[in-house]
Order: C-alpha cells, then sequence, then structure tokens
C-alpha cells in the first residue's frame, strides 16, 4: 500500500476524482486554496482519497489550518491511518501543524461528518459512512465544533408574540418579499453581498464571490418555494433579513419544512428580524398543511439554535467537525 501526494496537473488526479463515484459524475474540487491530492493505492486499486486546502480564513486564535476534503476510504482503519499520516505530511510541508475536517475547502462546500443515527434522511441533509467518523476518532482526531439538527412535530409559528415586532419593522420602512425566481441570478447576487457580511464572523467564514454563489445557489431553484425564502429590506433596497427553508421531498409520512438558512444584518436595530422571518414562514407553511419542521444544521454556539428551541425544536442530529495537531 502506497501513498501519492499529487495536483491537477497530474495523470493520476482523474483517478482521485473518479474514486467512488459513478462514472459520469467524478467529484470536481474547488480549486480556491487547493494545495494538492491524496490518494492511496495498493496493488493498482485506489482506496481512498483526500484533498488538501490552505485557506487563510481557516485561522483559529491566530493558528493556521489545513482543510481536509472530499474524503474518501474503504472501510478499513489502516488505510485510513495511511491517509491521515499523508495528510499530516502535507500539513508539516507546508508549515502547519493543525489539520481539521472533512471540509470541502470551505463552508460553501461540504464539511462534517455526521455522528449520530442516521436514518431517513432530510433532503440536502449530508449522509456519511458511520464507520468513517469511528475511524478520525480512533486515529486521534478531536472535535473541533459540533453541529445539530432540531426536530419539532409542533411547527408552532409564535406569530402572537412576535407581532409587535413585525409590526415595528414595517413602521420602520423594513419591507418583506417571498423570492422572485424569475429574478434569480440578480436576487442571488445581491444576497452574496448581503451573505458575506451577515456571515463575517462566523466559525471558518470565507468570504465568497458574487459568480462562485450564483453558480452554487442556481441548482437550488427546482426546490426553492418563494412563499418559503423571504426576503427583508431597508427603505434603500438592501437586504437586511433574509431565510431559506424548503419542503423536506423525502418525508412522504409528514408534511415536513426544513430551515436550512436564517440571517439578519448585525445591526442592533435589526434585532428580532430573524424571529420575525422564522414566524412569517412557519405560519405559512401551516395554512399550507405542513405539521414538522427541521432547523438543519446549526454550530451548537451559535444564536440559531436558541432561536430553534423557542421554537419547540428538539435535537434529531449531530455532527462534528474534526481536528488533529501533527
Amino acid at each position: 500500500m502506497q501513498c501519492y501526494e499529487i495536483n491537477p496537473a497530474d495523470p493520476l488526479w482523474s483517478e482521485l476524482c473518479a474514486l467512488n463515484t459513478t462514472a459520469d459524475q467524478p467529484i470536481s474540487p474547488d480549486p480556491k486554496h487547493l494545495l494538492c491530492g491524496v490518494l492511496v493505492e495498493s496493488d493498482g486499486e485506489y482506496l481512498a482519497r483526500a484533498v488538501c486546502y490552505l485557506n487563510p480564513y481557516h485561522r483559529i486564535e491566530d493558528v493556521q489550518y489545513v482543510a481536509v476534503g472530499y474524503v474518501y476510504c474503504e472501510d478499513e482503519f489502516k488505510t485510513f491511518q495511511m491517509l491521515s499520516n499523508a495528510i499530516s505530511e502535507v500539513a508539516k510541508k507546508n508549515g502547519v501543524n493543525k489539520v481539521l475536517g472533512p471540509m470541502d475547502g470551505s463552508t460553501w462546500n461540504a464539511y462534517r461528518l455526521v455522528t449520530s443515527k442516521q436514518e431517513n434522511p432530510f433532503l440536502l441533509e449530508p449522509v456519511t459512512p458511520p464507520y468513517l467518523s469511528y475511524f478520525f476518532k480512533q486515529d486521534g482526531w478531536g472535535s473541533l465544533a459540533n453541529y445539530h439538527s432540531q426536530y419539532t412535530d409542533s411547527l408552532n409559528d409564535n406569530w402572537h408574540k412576535v407581532l409587535p415586532k413585525h409590526e415595528f419593522f414595517i413602521h420602520k420602512g423594513v419591507q418583506f418579499s417571498i423570492f422572485d425566481k424569475s429574478k434569480a441570478a440578480e436576487l442571488f447576487e445581491a444576497l452574496a453581498d448581503f451573505c458575506n457580511k451577515a456571515f463575517s464572523k462566523n466559525y471558518l467564514f470565507s468570504p465568497i464571490a458574487k459568480v462562485d454563489f450564483v453558480e452554487k445557489m442556481m441548482p437550488v431553484l427546482p426546490i426553492l418555494s418563494p412563499e418559503y425564502t423571504l426576503l427583508a429590506k431597508n427603505k434603500s433596497g438592501q437586504i437586511v433579513g433574509f431565510i431559506f427553508a424548503y419542503e423536506d421531498l423525502l418525508n412522504k409520512e409528514n408534511k415536513t419544512l426544513v430551515i436550512k438558512t436564517l440571517a439578519r444584518d448585525a445591526d442592533a436595530k435589526y434585532s428580532g428580524l430573524g424571529a420575525v422571518l422564522l414566524s412569517k414562514v412557519i405560519k405559512c407553511a401551516k395554512e399550507k398543511g405542513f405539521v414538522a419542521g427541521i432547523h438543519a444544521l446549526m454550530l451548537e454556539t451559535n444564536v440559531s439554535t436558541q432561536i430553534s428551541i423557542n421554537y419547540d425544536g428538539n435535537d434529531y442530529r449531530q455532527y462534528t467537525l474534526f481536528s488533529k495537531s501533527v
């Protein structure tokens, strides 16, 4: 068994991208901040892969980390150990002694492993092999950040509680509107600016270019229901709040709403806007026959977790981002 450290110009790169994928759908690693790929081979068979990134925004308490993404490994711990050791060598060669993962380059791409039972995943939820989180732990990777999704079967909109705030924002000139899919590209460009500002202090956040944001969001349009994707704009027409929710089309038993993204401008004058947006969407969903909700993929220390609890959310699934000293 041996490891290869390769770059996108290497003939083996196509093997890395094709590993554990269908012939017509190889992975396409994000090129931004990409260091190299690592490929494990034995007797002509490729058994594991990872792609390493040196993202300057992945600094924690002024310590730089190498991010490891697009991780695949067969269900064999010794193979994972070889992959992990090779990742450590990549980090050390680049003057870095901390690694984190899985993260496909940035939080705009796939990251985290499911670390709880994952029966009946909801639409767009990450699904990862159960053995992989075990391998990370056995190899000495510890928990860097924990995330969870919360579920409620009561779908409480709390409208009576937020109504005064809603009227306050209306009085201040805030306008609420559904997502106009006919202007999707234009709205996604505006949302790129908003997200870069609103998420700038989020854990391990990296800014994203408008063109990249639009490219990532356009494939979501088929599941985007305008009435569950709301924008709040100030008098100047700038976005100051946003919520993205959609129906869990994988759940055939209960009509379930997935609340994926909720954000507001950090200015204190918009305090409470997130709760108003959430209440408006849940109120609309209830009128459409929805009976359950999932608050998806929240960092445990984020304010969104408390908002979810206020709307009767209970722990449903856990996820972990791992790290290791090398």
